[in-house]
């Protein structure tokens, strides 16, 4: 099968492979939060991770392994998917980083990075973040940006966007009894 490159040149040096994950996911909405999890595996929630997701001919859907830097606020990646796929989405997370009074008013919100990226590729974005794993998604056209002009935020004076939350369940599958032997 052969493989589609992304590229993400916002930033630094890279970390981990760049596979894709041999699970699929029935709707967008399972691999979403699946790519979110794999991300939080694999980093912990301490540093800066990415995943694409996207849509086979199947109408399945997968996504890449996480891959990024070893950075709090920046992620690079080399994400690569089947070429005869199509690209749905980018999650990535944001790590808590504290500001002097021990918060992060930041950490919900897409960056101007963050939305600039969902642009140039046409596509929904999702981040997660919190202890928790919370997660939201920005979509170009659908979602609002603003300016901050919150006091204390790293992003003051940025473009930023609270996107929508991302309410989601995942379906519990009760598997069949065993008979007893």
């Amino acid at each position: 099968m052969g493989r589609a490159v992304l590229r993400i040149r916002k930033y630094r040096r890279l970390f981990r492979g760049d596979q894709v994950s041999e699970k699929r996911y029935a709707t967008l909405d399972d691999a979403l939060y699946e790519a979110a999890a794999a991300i939080y595996a694999s980093t912990g929630g301490k540093v800066e991770a990415t995943s694409a997701v996207y849509r086979l001919l199947s109408g399945e859907y997968g996504f890449s392994n996480p891959t990024g830097s070893d950075e709090k606020a920046h992620v690079s990646a080399k994400l690569k998917f089947p070429k005869e796929s199509l690209l749905m989405a980018l999650v990535h997370n944001h790590p808590e980083i504290l500001n002097g009074k021990g918060q992060d008013a930041d950490q919900s919100l897409f960056s101007a990075n963050d939305i600039e990226q969902a642009k140039s590729l046409g596509v929904l974005s999702a981040i997660a973040y919190g202890p928790g794993m919370s997660m939201r998604t920005f979509m170009p056209g659908r979602d609002k940006e603003s300016r901050l002009s919150q006091q204390g935020t790293r992003m003051r004076g940025e473009r930023a966007s609270a996107g929508t939350l991302f309410d989601y369940i995942p379906e519990v599958r009760i598997a069949p009894r065993r008979s007893a032997p």
